[in-house]
């Protein structure tokens, strides 16, 4: 009720938006196919497999490499 002459109060309140939860991280197994040469000297040697079992892992990383016919 608003009384002439006198301020009106508002009240605001804000509930913030709850977190979105986290994401459950995969898993299971995956296969990376290459040739040798590409699999020993770029991905192994980069330490690419390494980082990726860091960050997943819950997931067998199994590596096919043959030789380029």
């Amino acid at each position: 009720m608003v009384v002439e002459g006198e301020p009106e109060t508002v009240i605001v309140t804000a509930t913030p938006e709850p977190a979105a939860p986290e994401p459950e991280k995969p898993s299971g197994k995956i296969v990376l196919w290459g040739w040798d040469a590409a699999i020993r000297d770029v991905v192994v040697a980069a330490g690419l497999i390494e980082a990726f079992n860091e960050e997943y892992p819950d997931i067998e990383v199994e590596i096919v490499s043959y030789s380029p016919s």
